[in-house]
């Protein structure tokens, strides 16, 4: 009973030592994403890289980790992946730049910043009245397809990660602004895609990134594996809501690019109710993504891919 007490009491000192430091860099983010609004994005993407780059040491060695575990098996030589991440450092500059100013930017520059394809696949959808989920990886600067489907009209929720209460206080405000709901990990989301599914609203989330660790999901992800959580396709297979995948990236130095899919169908037709049914096609569309932009995967320093070894 004393080392259970013991182990209750370290988590919980634990629990709010994480939440006073996220606290802090919250105070900081805001103040930043202030002062981002205020200025051009060249501005901002220059006040990024003076602050972002001399920190960005601190997941180095799970990003090169990561890439190693993808590009490797391909026979990327170590010049050529150490290229990747030079790239994926720039990516963030422009990723951090454009997500902090994403929801204080009108409709019409929205449209000349968003370059969207496949929305007829999302209207199709929406006429069978059960709603849609869309599901997107950590890639290009993924907020702007939740703003720009808000733009023009779409009732839009968005699940976010948990955070301290002050902090999902100034995210949902912020969200509104442009039109936004948010639904936060762990807390209200069975309710949201439920509420979703009878009033034929969409529901937008990223899968890549796994938040619960203790249940992993492993899925093969090229050589490697990744670990995804069930948890959004089996909601969608329980409400019977469509699923598209949306792919985002930065087609060209100025704009963002975002294709919806077409319906994400279950490639498991012995057991089309099983989770991975789902999931194995969102990792395969991912991975093909991350081939083509590896550099723009948010998520490459992140992850935690396992390494796989050739065989010989």
């Amino acid at each position: 009973m004393k080392t259970a007490q013991k182990i209750r009491s370290s988590l919980i000192v634990s629990k709010r030592s994480q939440d006073f430091w996220i606290l802090q860099l919250f105070r900081i983010a805001r103040g930043f994403i202030w002062l981002a609004e205020q200025l051009k994005e060249d501005h901002v993407k220059f006040l990024v890289r003076v602050v972002y780059l001399p920190f960005s040491h601190f997941n180095r060695k799970v990003c090169r980790r990561n890439l190693a575990a993808i590009f490797q098996p391909l026979n990327r030589n170590p010049a050529q992946v150490e290229n990747i991440y030079r790239k994926y450092l720039e990516y963030m500059v422009r990723f951090q730049a454009e997500t902090a100013r994403c929801f204080s930017i009108g409709p019409t520059d929205l449209e000349k910043k968003v370059l969207l394809k496949g929305e007829a696949h999302l209207q199709e959808t929406l006429k069978k009245g059960r709603g849609a989920l869309l599901v997107s990886g950590h890639m290009g600067t993924w907020w702007h397809v939740p703003c720009l489907l808000a733009a023009r009209g779409y009732k839009i929720k968005v699940v976010f990660n948990s955070f301290p209460p002050p902090v999902e206080r100034y995210l949902e405000q912020s969200a509104r602004r442009c039109g936004i709901a948010l639904s936060f990990v762990d807390r209200g989301v069975p309710k949201a895609m439920q509420h979703a599914s009878t009033h034929n609203e969409i529901v937008y989330l990223t899968f890549d990134v796994s938040v619960r660790k203790h249940r992993p999901n492993w899925l093969p992800f090229g050589s490697t594996k990744i670990n995804i959580n069930p948890g959004p396709a089996i909601l969608a297979l329980r409400h019977q809501m469509p699923a598209h995948f949306v792919s985002s990236f930065h087609g060209d130095p100025e704009r963002s690019h975002a294709i919806i899919h077409p319906e994400t169908l279950s490639e498991n037709k012995n057991n089309p109710e099983h989770p991975n049914s789902l999931c194995r096609p969102w990792v395969d569309k991912l991975y093909s993504d991350v081939l083509v932009h590896p550099e723009q995967w948010w998520g490459m320093g992140f992850s935690d891919l396992p390494r796989v070894l050739r065989r010989q």
